[in-house]
């Protein structure tokens, strides 16, 4: 657990902050935008599928199922909200990812997604 100090307070705050910006902000001018941005709200695949048959949301006609928005955040990501957001689903539904597999974290001053993979994890645990 992390030793929570005024300077790491600020430092999450604005993390918490440029996230709820980019949520805000992101343009949903699509049917996977829509899931995506809609998905940062809730964290929950099964009211997106509720709140899009109530908007008579469809894909090619057919109304909105849950396995079209699991395949929207398989696909590679194509921006930092979809990056941020297909991580959380996947640390949802894969025991340890967002801990042991993968480190992502939104850099606001870049406006870049930094991935550190599993090998730097195990370079850590390996003495050299």
């Amino acid at each position: 657990m992390k030793i929570l100090t005024v300077p790491s307070a600020k430092k999450e705050i604005r993390r918490l902050q440029n996230f709820i910006n980019l949520v805000h902000s992101y343009e949903a001018n699509s049917l996977e935008k829509w899931i995506i941005k809609e998905y940062a709200y809730t964290s929950s695949i099964r009211e997106r599928v509720i709140s899009g048959t109530k908007r008579r949301i469809t894909s090619n006609g057919i109304e909105l199922e849950s396995e079209y928005v699991k395949n929207v955040f398989a696909a590679k990501p194509k921006d930092v909200l979809h990056s941020l957001v297909r991580t959380n689903y996947r640390a949802k539904i894969e025991p340890n990812y967002g801990i042991n597999n993968i480190l992502v974290f939104y850099d606001s001053d870049n406006e870049k997604i930094q991935n550190r993979l599993y090998e730097v994890l195990q370079k850590l645990d390996t003495p050299e």
